[in-house]
């Protein structure tokens, strides 16, 4: 986001330089944590945990990413679980929960029919994303 203008910019994802690692380990139980969320999301991940994990040892503050992280992972458990979605649907279920945790989506959102998800599918996720935990 450019900090001036209050505008997104997009950035091709190979110019992102990855900040430091400020942890040589995550606390057990912020790692516990940390392997739970993968083990729901693996599937739609790209990355491995060891690359997963990595990414919340760079966090000045990893546990508040890793609350947004579990706000995103039951989102997404609770949208496809026992649906027998294919992979291609869960994808986009998990990327329009992540845009959510972007602030690009808001519960007040003008939702778009997509490809994949029907308006009301995009309105029960965001319910599921915002909702209280």
């Amino acid at each position: 986001m450019d900090t001036n203008s209050g505008e997104y910019k997009v950035v091709n994802v190979n110019e992102i330089n990855p900040g430091p690692i400020r942890l040589d380990r995550l606390p057990e139980m912020l790692y516990n944590r940390a392997k739970v969320i993968y083990e729901i999301t693996f599937e739609v991940q790209h990355t491995t945990f060891a690359e997963f994990e990595t990414n919340f040892r760079r966090d000045i503050n990893p546990e508040s990413e890793i609350k947004i992280w579990e706000r995103i992972a039951t989102a997404y458990h609770t949208f496809v679980k026992d649906k027998g979605l294919s992979i291609e649907k869960k994808r986009e279920v998990y990327s329009f929960v992540v845009t959510a945790s972007l602030g690009m989506i808001k519960p007040d959102t003008i939702y778009k029919d997509t490809e994949l998800l029907t308006i009301d599918e995009q309105r029960t996720l965001t319910k599921y994303f915002f909702a209280e935990i």
